[in-house]
């Protein structure tokens, strides 16, 4: 079975390996063999390495079983003159895998994770002559912005650079929205095995509560098509100023797409920029600890309710935040039936 993961700092001498490998194959024809034989894969590691300590790359493994059979490169940019875009930095599979679409699925996976970073835009560069992989970059939507040249060894190749604008896009909701995000939260829990049965009947009480914050009632949009809606209300803990992750919804067909998650950390992102140092949630206990959500009951916090204790779950935005202790207030809206 193919899975794909984020890698761990003791997985990237295997990737160095794999990478160096597949440069030396995919190259071959392209680079002069004086280059290639010069490479090292203790170079590599430590420029991997490198990365991955300053937080500059994120890597994906690909794996048949055991068997790495696929390696990504991912985050901020060094390409120049894009400084902002999240870059992908290297895409390679086994070539007994390519063609079978997994190339594809591991390029989706690394837009959704640059998606949650908040990039509005992905860039990378590829040897010009690298007609494959021009070739695949291009079927997903990639267009090329720029052309250049990298110095490999004593000789410059031609390098061209894509890039393609991320089409889910989050901004506030406004009032004209109400109508296509009551049908979207119909639709997204309808016949959910934990569902209340009546989320999208409490999004417009919620709106009236004190604690409504509009900038924190967030819609993704998909090609200017509404797709994904989250909701933060204030409320206390303890007598602290906090916040309720209330809902989150996501039109069926594009579950399980990454659209959830950009909601939830650019809601986050913006919570933190105005001044709230934690939030709380009653959720699915495999879902809500990804974006850092832990178990309330390690930080003395209570909800005036009954419910799992592993779906009861605090965020903390920062380190103030774990020194509140009480508890948590919730709107009648948000107490389960």
């Amino acid at each position: 079975m193919i899975k794909i993961n984020l890698a761990k700092r003791e997985e990237l001498y295997e990737i160095a390996a794999f990478l160096h490998d597949s440069w030396r194959t995919e190259y071959s024809d392209i680079i002069l063999s004086d280059f290639l034989d010069s490479m090292t894969i203790k170079e590599r590691y430590e420029g991997l390495l490198n990365r991955f300590d300053k937080k500059l790359s994120d890597f994906f493994t690909v794996r048949d079983g055991d068997k790495l059979i696929g390696a990504a490169v991912f985050g901020n940019s060094f390409t120049d003159g894009y400084p902002d875009d999240g870059e992908i930095s290297a895409i390679y599979l086994h070539h007994d895998y390519i063609g079978k679409g997994h190339g594809s699925t591991l390029l989706v996976k690394i837009e959704e994770a640059l998606s949650y970073k908040g990039y509005s835009y992905f860039v990378l560069d590829v040897l010009t002559e690298n007609t494959r992989a021009v070739s695949f970059y291009k079927k997903h939507g990639y267009e090329k912005v720029d052309d250049t040249s990298i110095k490999l060894g004593e000789n410059s190749y031609p390098l061209s650079v894509f890039r393609k604008k991320n089409p889910l896009s989050i901004r506030q909701e406004v009032p004209d929205d109400y109508a296509a995000v009551y049908a979207l939260t119909k639709a997204a829990f309808a016949g959910m095995e934990h569902s209340e049965g009546n989320e999208h009947d409490i999004l417009e009480p919620l709106r009236k509560k004190v604690g409504f914050i509009p900038a924190l009632s967030l819609v993704a949009e998909l090609n200017e098509h509404i797709v994904g809606h989250i909701m933060f209300i204030e409320t206390t803990v303890g007598g602290h100023r906090a916040l309720i992750l209330s809902i989150v919804s996501v039109l069926p067909e594009f579950q399980r797409h990454g659209v959830g998650g950009v909601l939830v950390c650019e809601g986050h992102r913006v919570a933190k920029a105005l001044g709230f140092s934690f939030c709380v949630v009653v959720g699915h206990e495999n879902y809500y600890p990804r974006f850092g959500y832990e178990a309330i009951g390690k930080y003395d916090i209570t909800f005036p309710f009954e419910a799992p204790d592993e779906c009861m779950m605090v965020k903390f935005l920062d380190e103030s935040g774990k020194s509140v202790r009480g508890a948590a207030e919730f709107p009648p809206e948000l107490m389960p039936n």
